[in-house]
């Protein structure tokens, strides 16, 4: 075995980590699609109807994880091409969101962004709320701005340092297992995006339903195995993100989870809200030689077209087919 300084060992994961059924083999021999992380990465999935939830196979150790993250978006160079790329792209997607607020407004797809933007708990006026791997700390702002007392922790020192500076925000740098929280202490907790990246996701569901006070509200957002662009784009779909993406989960396994945590109230939805950036993600992953997408890939307008497209399509077909949207939503309520 090689000791490159970048290299992820691994270990292998032939069984579904919730039901115990040999997965089938999905994908095999991919290269990391996103930030050029080093290795070739496979993936299986239960056959089980009732379950379906998609695995790396073999999975990165836990010990090694932080070195996928190495060359990750929140670790970009800050050099004076890389602000102007992202500038331009700032620029573009403004224009690309008032050009599309029209058909958004008509349509129901700016409500849904509205409400995830606030994590879905636009239905609560306000108390003391955690985010759960809270990255650059807009959410917890946003949250705060609303009356909300917020509390974040995330594991990038970094991230939770660029927090205090641009919100003046006091967060926690760590692991939320070893934070020692208080029980029963929350109103909310919500993970975006941050489930799949874990090696034990019901031991993480297991601590927020402890500190979560009774009758409070977890809130997870994650890609969607079941949805229409991974079923289009198959391999090169944006939510696999190998090999930082551990679990990607279907519905049902989702729900799961979510059981296995403790919760005996839990409620499955997709959403459409981020659709045209999976999709225009997706295309740049398939359409590039080299099945990868940098960190400033090359705007497209056919692409984006493409993209917006897609998003009022696969928002329309919400309402007779509810889990085909590109991220599941998981709602939980401590009894």
């Amino acid at each position: 075995m090689s000791n490159a300084p970048n290299e992820i060992r691994t270990d292998p994961r032939p069984d579904c980590f919730l039901c115990g059924t040999s997965g089938k083999p999905l994908y095999q021999d991919l290269p990391s699609a996103l930030f050029e992380t080093a290795g070739r990465w496979s993936f299986s999935q239960c056959p089980q109807a009732n379950c379906g939830l998609v695995w790396l196979n073999p999975m990165p150790l836990e010990a090694d994880l932080h070195r996928a993250y190495e060359t990750y978006f929140t670790h970009a160079d800050d050099g004076n091409s890389a602000k102007a790329g992202f500038n331009l792209r700032d620029i573009l997607y403004g224009a690309y969101r008032t050009a599309n607020y029209p058909g958004w407004l008509l349509s129901g797809i700016a409500r849904e962004k509205s409400r995830w933007s606030r994590m879905f708990l636009d239905d609560i006026s306000g108390g003391k709320i955690l985010d759960v791997g809270c990255g650059d700390g807009r959410f917890l702002s946003r949250m705060h701005a609303r009356g909300w007392t917020v509390d974040g922790i995330d594991f990038d020192a970094q991230a939770i340092a660029t927090v205090k500076q641009k919100y003046g925000l006091h967060l926690r740098h760590g692991n939320l297992l070893k934070a020692g929280l208080e029980a029963n202490s929350f109103d909310a907790v919500t993970m975006s995006h941050v489930v799949e990246h874990l090696p034990d996701p019901i031991a993480f569901v297991n601590e927020i339903h402890r500190i979560l006070k009774p009758g409070g509200r977890f809130v997870a957002t994650t890609p969607n195995a079941d949805g229409l662009g991974h079923k289009k784009f198959g391999q090169h779909w944006w939510g696999l993100d190998a090999p930082r993406h551990l679990h990607v989960f279907s519905a049902a396994s989702l729900a799961e989870v979510g059981r296995r945590g403790g919760f005996t109230n839990v409620k499955i939805s997709s959403t459409s809200a981020n659709a045209d950036v999976f999709i225009g993600a997706s295309y740049t992953v398939q359409e590039n030689p080299n099945h990868r997408m940098g960190h400033s890939p090359t705007p497209s307008v056919l692409r984006t077209l493409k993209a917006a497209a897609w998003q009022f399509r696969e928002h329309s077909r919400l309402s007779s087919d509810p889990n085909c949207g590109e991220e599941l939503v998981l709602t939980c309520v401590k009894a």
